[in-house]
């Protein structure tokens, strides 16, 4: 079933140039927050740092409570080293 769904949605994007456009219009739209949402993704799935990183996570995939207020932290590192919170 997802083979023969998939196997639709191609050829929908390839022969139809409106919904080529809907697509590249969305992701337009969508393209900054979905970078951001996979960079928290990756780091939070692996629970390590970026391949081409030497650092090494304090809290690699779980949060830490912040000693300061109470919220949940999670620990990120970005390909140009440097730590996120």
């Amino acid at each position: 079933m997802t083979i023969d769904t998939r196997k639709k949605q191609m050829l929908r994007f390839m022969n139809d140039s409106e919904f080529r456009q809907q697509v590249e219009t969305s992701w337009t739209g969508i393209e900054e927050i979905f970078l951001a949402i996979e960079l928290l993704r990756i780091n939070l799935a692996k629970h390590c740092s970026p391949k081409e990183s030497k650092i090494i996570s304090k809290s690699p995939g779980s949060s830490r409570i912040n000693e300061w207020c109470g919220a949940m932290d999670f620990l990120l590192v970005e390909k140009i080293q440097t730590i996120v919170k």
